[in-house]
């Protein structure tokens, strides 16, 4: 293992054979000094060098301006989201802290693990991104927390994870506290390549106290083998993916939903379930599995789940604690079968 450090010595803190700590390009890690240029010029050496990780060291490294990974099999470590921080205090609105982005082509082998991420002082008003993928095969994220991330009056421009295509996608051990936690967008490259075997575990991801989902998907949105599993807890809002007149470029497979609390909940105007998809009828969604759950406490006046045009919803040792008055609302091609 070749290691570009500030001190020296080596580390352990990525599986490659080149590690290169921000330090050694100048970063100050002091929280007070913009180490936008070390980071990124340390993104770029491994980027060139086509494999290897950038090293965040304890302590708090502040950025004003996006980092944008542009090559593959870049890896962004630290060492535990409660020692190496992230602080973003962006000089302009509509910006991203970390962009993993190839253009037209689809980047490769990436992913984020063992860092915290934060939000700058002064910067709650300005609409941002803490992690944006476009177009990624294999990517993962371990052990990151995101929080706090506080965005204006419109929460949803607060987004934790923005996630736009596009297969094998591993995430795990995320605290996610931010207006929009999770959102599922349209793949920009291809879009019948929006999302292929993702699997989420071990999730906390609390919306904004605004009434916003904890997972957003885009209208017209497909996926092929979406599931979240380990323990999940989504707090303040759930998922919400309502087509409307918007039409998928196909049909969506299996999306499973495994251990899940769902609670304090407010949904968005007019959603009034902890789970709510409704598939264009062209395009339905085959096969919504829920099992093994709890929709509730404080989900008052609120469903559990709503579905339709989705083909196949089973529903199996799951526990109620709302007082709307269906666990499950479903409409068209639908097969119920309900263990609640």
């Amino acid at each position: 293992m070749v290691i570009v450090s500030a001190r020296g010595g080596s580390s352990a803190v990525a599986p490659t054979d080149l590690v290169v700590d921000v330090r050694a390009y100048g970063a100050k890690v002091d929280g007070t000094t913009d180490d936008f240029v070390a980071v990124q010029d340390s993104v770029n050496k491994v980027a060139d060098a086509g494999f290897g990780a950038v090293y965040f060291p304890p302590g708090e490294t502040l950025i004003k301006r996006p980092i944008v990974i542009p090559n593959h099999q870049v890896y962004l470590v630290g060492s535990g989201p409660k020692v190496s921080a992230v602080r973003f205090q962006p000089l302009n609105a509509d910006t991203t802290l970390f962009e993993f982005n190839f253009g037209t082509s689809q980047i490769l082998d990436c992913g984020i693990r063992d860092l915290g991420i934060r939000s700058g002082a002064g910067s709650g008003a300005v609409a941002k991104t803490a992690v944006k993928v476009y177009d990624a095969r294999n990517f993962f994220m371990e052990n990151v927390h995101i929080h706090p991330w506080t965005g204006p009056a419109d929460i949803p421009s607060a987004r934790g994870l923005y996630i736009l295509g596009r297969d094998v996608g591993t995430y795990r051990k995320l605290w996610i506290e931010a207006g929009r936690p999770i959102h599922l967008g349209i793949n920009p490259n291809d879009a019948n390549k929006d999302m292929d075997h993702h699997h989420f575990s071990d999730l906390y991801i609390a919306s904004g106290l605004a009434p916003y989902p904890s997972i957003y998907i885009d209208p017209g949105w497909s996926c092929r083998m979406l599931t979240f599993d380990g323990y999940q807890a989504w707090v303040n809002g759930g998922l919400y993916w309502v087509d409307g007149a918007v039409s998928s470029k196909r049909s969506s497979e299996m999306v499973s939903i495994h251990n899940l609390r769902v609670e304090q909940f407010t949904s968005p105007p007019g959603v009034e379930s902890a789970i709510r998809i409704e598939k264009n009828a062209a395009f339905p969604l085959r096969d919504l599995e829920v099992s093994m759950s709890i929709i509730g406490p404080n989900l008052a006046n609120w469903n559990g789940i709503t579905a339709n045009n989705v083909d196949r919803v089973t529903a199996r040792h799951c526990t109620y604690d709302g007082s709307a008055s269906a666990t499950i609302t479903t409409g068209t091609l639908v097969k119920t079968q309900c263990n609640f």
